[in-house]
């Protein structure tokens, strides 16, 4: 694990704008820093030694499918059933992506876990938001008539009883994002009670694509792509990121420091960190990266992505 961390850490060294660093791994205390440039001989040259490292250690395979670079190994902090900076591709023609936070709380008075997305453009500068407080995207609030050929994405409303079980869902249509502007889309569940996701009989991210947005039922956790249970003593967790360029989601699991308030206002915020965060990923080792030094076609091994 130290082999293939340190190489694919070094692989990003010169690309880098910043670094972040978690402290004992909590993202809600996340640092900066300035990137220090390596000499590119030092890096050739360290690149090979730990090539061969890995070559020793690793059993040889006969087949490396390349989408295996997809799937990360798994890295410190993680919470969710899924490693950090994996990538989801999105199958072509989805037109609708529904996503909703459910939660299961046997407490006193109201609570609730807000489902919310943030909006960039390719260069990370905030072009809005979908969330309780903002309903619709592109620049519509409650009391404004939609112009249904451009919403881009729609929030269901809050729960009217909001104790026990409860759930709430934001519908996104791709094409329209992308007509808004829209590069980057990153979705979070916050804690808008100040209640921690530990202390929640149960949370869950629901995560579902696909064609024709008003078929079935509302919300079907049987049709949900991904379903993603929420623990920890943070109050926010960033699920996942969507490239409309790429057409990929990436899974963040970061519980960066945010307003609980509402996704709207952390815009700005996440121009910050977002960047830094996805810097980070891209330098965390995959599955392809470990067995990269180890393709020997004698070997019947099959390393393969589903």
């Amino acid at each position: 694990n130290q082999i293939v961390s340190t190489r694919s850490f070094l692989g990003m060294a010169n690309e880098r704008k910043s670094r972040i660093f978690p402290p004992k791994g909590n993202w809600s205390l996340a640092k900066f820093g300035e990137p220090r440039p390596v000499a590119k001989a030092s890096l050739k040259i360290i690149d090979k030694a730990l090539a061969a490292a890995l070559a020793e250690r690793v059993p040889a395979v006969g087949v490396l499918d390349p989408a295996t670079s997809k799937v990360k190994l798994p890295n410190n902090g993680e919470e969710g059933p899924y490693t950090r900076g994996t990538v989801f591709p999105i199958p072509e023609g989805t037109d609708f992506i529904r996503t909703a936070s459910y939660w299961n709380v046997n407490a006193t008075g109201y609570t609730w876990f807000d489902n919310g997305w943030n909006f960039f453009d390719q260069n990370w500068n905030p072009v809005g938001a979908c969330c309780w407080s903002s309903p619709k995207f592109p620049g519509h609030r409650w009391d404004q008539k939609a112009n249904d050929s451009k919403t881009a994405a729609v929030f269901s409303g809050d729960p009217t009883i909001a104790k026990g079980k409860a759930c709430q869902m934001i519908d996104l249509y791709p094409e329209q994002l992308r007509a808004a502007g829209v590069r980057y889309a990153v979705w979070s569940v916050l804690c808008y009670s100040r209640m921690t996701f530990n202390k929640a009989e149960e949370v869950f991210a629901a995560f579902q694509w696909g064609k024709d947005a008003n078929k079935g039922k509302l919300f079907e956790p049987a049709r949900c792509q991904l379903a993603i249970p929420l623990k920890g003593e943070q109050l926010t967790k960033y699920v996942v990121l969507i490239d409309l360029d790429t057409n990929e989601m990436i899974y963040l699991d970061a519980g960066l420091k945010s307003s609980v308030r509402s996704a709207e206002s952390n815009g700005p915020l996440l121009q910050k960190n977002l960047p830094a965060f996805m810097e980070y990923i891209k330098a965390l080792p995959s599955v392809h990266d470990l067995f990269r030094e180890s393709v020997d076609a004698s070997s019947t091994t099959q390393i393969l992505y589903s």
